[in-house]
């Protein structure tokens, strides 16, 4: 019963839009035509809630933001997978509450009929900022952090879920980029997970790459030739049409980077974008168009700390659109 009440409480009734927010989950829906979001943290704490919006590519017109049923725990410094073919996405981790324990919980996210159901804690151990990704038949989980007692612990196991048995399974990959947070992963169309970015142990930041061939379980390094996007962490990476897209997670810095993995070479492409920022939500309707949603922005003076804007990117075309500017 305690479930099936928080499940149905909404945080603010007078509210209309979403508040600003960092740290948060978002992911379109099957059909592409909304975009959802939950939880983060900003100016007054996390935001138990979630919210939806109809969006339409090429700047089509924008519906109205819809309050939705409030997750049944804090949705903060977690990670989502939406299974693809469902409107089912999975939500790990996090940290949650006054003193931001870290959460070994997964969730059922059910985008079709707005519910929540806890799988409770049978995986991997609590952490926050892990990188998840689907890799073709189940999602995986990489990494994150861990506050002991005494000190902050960066994590580098690598587990499983497979979503028709609901059980987890931690693997045994060879090589990789070792304990890491805050980086972003893509599953690209050769069958690759491509990782970008993060930060390790020792809170040093990266511009690499690496690939994860999810049938061997082998990581190899990728070695990019001439300029790099520089070192980022909790930045948007996106496959389209063979290349891996990255966008933001470091300073001010907003260019748009494409990674050609064949020709193992960088471009960039300078133009109107949003503000550089880091820990906002990113998801593509279609693969082609590319959506991000709040986050917090590196330049204080030119926005609030947080902001809950939305841009559209047209990734044939490397055009930004606002689609929903900044409100309180």
């Amino acid at each position: 019963m305690l479930l099936m009440l928080l499940a149905c409480t909404k945080t603010d009734p007078s509210a209309t839009v979403p508040r600003y927010r960092y740290s948060h989950v978002g992911t379109f829906n099957q059909a592409g035509t909304h975009l959802y979001i939950s939880g983060g943290s900003g100016s007054g704490g996390k935001r138990l809630d979630a919210w939806r919006i109809g969006l339409g590519v090429d700047g089509q017109s924008t519906g109205e933001w819809e309050e939705l049923n409030a997750p049944i725990r804090d949705i903060f410094r977690s990670t989502l997978v939406r299974e693809p073919g469902t409107d089912i996405a999975w939500v790990f981790g996090g940290s949650e509450g006054d003193a931001s324990t870290e959460s070994a919980s997964l969730a059922r996210w059910n985008l079709a009929d707005d519910s929540w159901t806890s799988l409770g804690e049978t995986g991997p151990g609590g952490r926050y900022k892990a990188d998840a990704v689907w890799d073709g038949s189940r999602m995986l989980m990489l990494g994150g952090r861990f506050d002991d007692d005494e000190d902050t612990l960066t994590l580098d196991d690598l587990w499983a879920f497979d979503t028709d048995t609901e059980t987890w399974t931690e693997l045994s990959p060879t090589g990789g980029p070792g304990a890491i947070t805050r980086s972003s992963m893509a599953l690209g169309t050769d069958g690759l997970v491509y990782l970008s970015g993060g930060i390790d142990a020792d809170d040093n930041r990266y511009d690499w790459v690496w690939t994860l061939d999810p049938s061997t379980l082998e990581w190899n390094e990728l070695e990019v030739s001439g300029q790099t996007p520089g070192n980022r962490a909790s930045h948007s990476s996106h496959w389209y049409n063979g290349t891996l897209w990255v966008w933001a997670g470091s300073g001010e810095d907003n260019a748009l980077w494409a990674l050609d993995p064949q020709a193992k070479t960088w471009r960039s492409f300078e133009g109107e974008a949003p503000l550089g920022r880091d820990a906002h939500v990113t998801s593509s309707p279609d693969g082609r168009h590319l959506f991000i949603m709040g986050g917090d922005p590196a330049d204080d003076e030119a926005a609030p700390n947080f902001v809950n804007d939305i841009w559209e990117v047209d990734l044939d075309t490397q055009i930004w659109t606002k689609r929903v500017d900044w409100a309180e």
